[in-house]
């Protein structure tokens, strides 16, 4: 059995949905997805859809004889079977899995500035300049998957609150459009 692979319920009739299929198979949903439509999978092996469209398979299709648990270690499907010992495949995976565009300074400064109880806020304007993320919502999540992986926490982000106090109208156009209407609309009732 490849590594990382647990076996799964009793019940041999139960249909199994993707996540948990691709979660017993040590691989994200889309890399499943992906077998079936290059033709990868065995036809024994290709999931059912249900009334709804979704993919699933048999408890038999995923650990039976010749099932797709056993097709994987028949096969060799781990990522990079050239590059990567099988000792080593959990730490492979996560490292493929892990975001791409943060370097080891970016994320030890990350992690300093949360144990030092600095906010998401400040932690995102010291290191977005730094990186090539596009947004930093993007840097955000990348931040938040690699803390969870490496077991320490990132800030929550503050919740942005209106400056303006109660029934503050936004400093907009459609903010003004939808203000002026409302005064329309009072200023012609009487």
């Amino acid at each position: 059995m490849i590594a990382g692979m647990p076996r799964a319920r009793a019940k041999t009739a139960e249909l199994l949905p993707m996540q948990e299929v691709a979660a017993l198979c040590n691989r994200k949903a889309d890399t499943l997805r992906k077998w079936e439509r290059e033709g990868r999978l065995p036809k024994r092996l290709l999931p059912r859809r249900g009334e709804n469209g979704r993919r699933h398979w048999t408890y038999n299709q995923v650990h039976g004889e010749n099932g797709l648990l056993e097709w994987m270690e028949k096969m060799d499907m781990r990522p990079g079977p050239q590059l990567t010992d099988p000792s080593k495949q959990a730490e492979h995976i996560a490292n493929l899995r892990r975001p791409k565009l943060l370097d080891g300074h970016h994320i030890m400064q990350a992690r300093n500035m949360a144990e030092e109880g600095k906010s998401l806020e400040a932690i995102l304007k010291k290191i977005f300049p730094k990186t090539r993320y596009a947004t930093t919502g993007g840097l955000a999540r990348a931040l938040r998957s690699v803390a969870k992986a490496d077991g320490w926490e990132l800030p929550e982000a503050k919740p942005v609150r209106p400056t303006g106090g109660a029934g503050h109208t936004p400093r907009t156009a459609s903010g003004r459009i939808k203000k002026m209407h409302q005064t329309i609309r009072v200023g012609t009732k009487g």
